[in-house]
């Protein structure tokens, strides 16, 4: 089964320059995802880059214990390909890009595949490329002012992945 979400991050492929920002498509994801598992109780959710994104923000919110999440039934395996959020593990270098994914839920077994040459996956800490990612979050043509309001929240708050220049390296 797709997951029927937008899939996208802001203006993209095909011209399509009124394709949601990337929060929008987590959000559809999530509430997706939540759907699926009161209503057909899935065995695995295999998730790749995006997707693997939502899911991990997802889990994040099950564990949580999220209202929009009540009445899910969790799958027995994850499988996740190329996340933006893999946490750090089996010696792999860095971290994902989005974020490092905090608590999941316990009970199903989860596995995470990732490139260490693939800086999405394994972007070390810190990196510049962390910032860019805070940037483009709710980066849409087609939701006017929310990409403007998402980076005034991050200067006021001081939202940003922990990043570093260094011109040498």
């Amino acid at each position: 089964i797709d997951l029927p979400y937008a899939a996208s991050v802001g203006p993209g492929p095909g011209g399509n320059v009124a394709a949601p920002s990337l929060d929008t498509s987590v959000r559809q994801a999530k509430s997706a995802l939540s759907a699926l598992c009161r209503i057909s109780w899935p065995d695995a959710i295999l998730s790749y880059s995006l997707g693997a994104l939502a899911v991990s923000m997802w889990l994040e919110d099950v564990n949580a214990g999220a209202a929009y999440t009540e009445g899910i039934i969790l799958p027995q395996f994850f499988g996740f390909f190329a996340n933006p959020a893999r946490a750090r593990q089996n010696g792999l270098p860095g971290y994902g890009i989005h974020h490092e994914h905090g608590y999941w839920p316990g009970g199903p077994r989860y596995v995470e595949i990732a490139n260490p040459d693939d800086g999405i996956t394994c972007c070390p800490d810190p990196s510049p490329l962390r910032t860019l990612t805070d940037q483009v979050d709710a980066f849409s043509f087609a939701e006017l002012g929310g990409w403007s309001q998402d980076l005034v929240d991050r200067l006021l708050r001081n939202r940003w992945q922990p990043s570093a220049f260094d011109w040498r390296d």
